[in-house]
């Protein structure tokens, strides 16, 4: 008897791999937001806080009162103008609507000077091109002011000599001293002219006082002539020689 041949073993199954995630896909790069530019802040108005432009004072030559003296006030709480304010010595209704001081100009822009020189024909060139900056700023330029001439010195002088011309020993302290107290003896008699003044002794004692304001005369000051002629001979010891 013959035995059966066992059959080969079957062949051992390939190992398996283990499954793998897919590639996951890159995240898209980010859009960089475009970085609009801000314009900067308006700065605000040189004027509204300069001393300069809303200090209360009153402009003679026109006869009105400029500025503001309760924004004054805030600005410098400490000042001798706030506590004028305070204690109600300025009349705010009289102050020039706007408050602006007489020297600060607005002058019109290029457009609005350029259309108004067109207009008159001196604007323009012969081609009709449009005028130059510089014809332009002529035109917008503000008026200058002219003040009244300067008067010569000789015309701003008040002189009063000696009986006897001789040198004053008290030449330095009536020079140094002398313009205050005309101030003062004007200031009491209820003078409205300038009381701006500098005096001088020559060698042979005459004293002159001169008016600092050069478009004021001497001559209006002749109603107080008797009085400034006795003020040095009141304060200084003059003797026997007035």
């Amino acid at each position: 008897m013959s035995a059966a041949i066992p059959a080969p073993p079957a062949p051992a199954p390939p190992p398996q791999r283990k499954p793998q995630p897919p590639p996951t896909a890159a995240p898209p790069p980010l859009r960089k937001r475009k970085e609009t530019a801000r314009a900067p802040p308006t700065p605000p108005s040189a004027a509204a806080d300069d001393a300069k432009y809303v200090i209360p004072f009153y402009y003679t030559r026109l006869g009105k009162a400029f500025s503001d003296p309760e924004k004054y006030a805030r600005l410098f709480p400490y000042s001798y103008e706030a506590g004028e304010y305070r204690r109600g010595a300025y009349d705010v209704a009289s102050f020039t609507p706007g408050h602006l001081h007489p020297d600060l100009h607005h002058s019109p822009c290029y457009a609005q000077a350029a259309s108004s020189s067109g207009s008159g024909g001196k604007g323009k060139s012969k081609a009709g091109k449009p005028p130059s900056p510089q014809l332009v700023a002529s035109t917008t330029a503000p008026p200058v002011k002219k003040g009244p001439p300067s008067l010569p010195g000789a015309q701003r002088q008040f002189i009063a000599p000696r009986q006897s011309p001789s040198p004053h020993p008290d030449a330095l302290t009536i020079a140094a001293t002398f313009p205050d107290i005309a101030a003062r003896l004007l200031r009491e008699s209820n003078c409205l002219l300038p009381l701006g003044f500098s005096a001088t002794v020559n060698p042979r004692g005459s004293v002159s006082l001169t008016v600092t304001d050069k478009a004021t005369r001497t001559a209006s000051y002749a109603p107080y002539f008797d009085s400034l002629t006795r003020a040095p001979n009141q304060s200084f010891p003059v003797g026997e020689n007035p």
